[in-house]
């Protein structure tokens, strides 16, 4: 089996229609009937009932439609790897970091340590949730994922095999236009960090009196819907520094207090190359 077999056979149960699944991958009908056919010949078993009008997957089709998609997921995720990889600058130290962090904190502290670690060249990656990079954190996909913490709210990750150090300081706080609706809430997707400090900044209490009206996967999208006017959302203070000065945004939730976070910056304990060891070094 290959993968266009895996291909062609999830784009024949999605459309339960020879016709239609051959026009989503671009061969004829023939073509693609003939494909299926000499798919069910090598595996010696029908996996398409082609009695029933739209047609269906007989069990063992069921069944290998789960491998199909397990396989199509794999060489996507593969792909994702391999570009994330691919880099301009092979020799800089790589971090990965949310998108956050990355355009408030990390250009300054990134100038400032070129002026401590001579010849210092950084790529940064946007982190695929934090059990991804800490497991590229120890596989030496990158050399230091940067993190916010809450000291109260502990990250429910592992971190086994791995070193912290601190390297900056930040505030977490409610806040909306002042034209907003207070009890509007934006909300963080669940399991998430920030979904877990928003829960437990509010408190159940407050929580009970708040409807959520947004969803989003990171604090950047939060802040433009803050911005438009939909409600409240706990978002770090350099992130709406300036609209703060301004009063384009107005603390929410006064009874809150902004909340002290860190910056946390984290390694493996493998040795890393020599300009990443310089930056550890200057950090400590």
């Amino acid at each position: 089996m290959e993968l266009q077999d895996a291909l062609d056979f999830i784009a024949l149960a999605q459309t339960r229609s020879f016709s239609k699944a051959a026009e989503q991958r671009h061969v004829t009908q023939p073509a693609f009937s003939r494909r299926v056919k000499a798919l069910e010949l090598g595996m010696k078993l029908e996996l398409v009932d082609r009695s029933r009008t739209p047609l269906a997957l007989t069990p063992a089709g069921e069944q290998f439609l789960r491998h199909a998609q397990g396989i199509a997921k794999l060489v996507e995720q593969a792909a994702v790897d391999m570009r994330a990889l691919s880099t301009n600058m092979p020799d800089a130290v790589h971090i990965q970091t949310g998108r956050s962090m990355a355009n408030t904190y990390f250009p300054p502290w990134y100038k400032d340590m070129q002026k401590r670690v001579k010849g210092l060249t950084m790529r940064l990656s946007h982190a695929q949730g934090t059990v991804r990079s800490l497991n590229e954190l120890r596989a030496g996909l990158c050399d230091f994922v940067l993190q916010l913490m809450v000291e109260k709210v502990k990250r429910n990750d592992d971190y086994a095999g791995l070193q912290q150090t601190i390297i900056g300081r930040e505030r977490l706080l409610f806040v909306k236009a002042p034209s907003a609706p207070i009890n509007a809430l934006m909300m963080y997707r669940p399991g998430s960090y920030m979904n877990a400090l928003t829960e437990a900044m509010l408190g159940q209490a407050a929580r009970d009196k708040m409807t959520v009206v947004f969803e989003s996967p990171a604090t950047e999208f939060a802040r433009g819907m803050v911005l438009a006017g939909f409600g409240t959302a706990l978002l770090p203070e350099a992130l709406v520094s300036a609209e703060l000065k301004t009063g384009v945004l107005i603390p929410a939730l006064p009874a809150i207090k902004p909340v002290p976070a860190t910056l946390v910056l984290v390694r493996a304990q493998h040795p890393l190359g020599k300009k990443a060891e310089a930056v550890w070094k200057a950090v400590n």
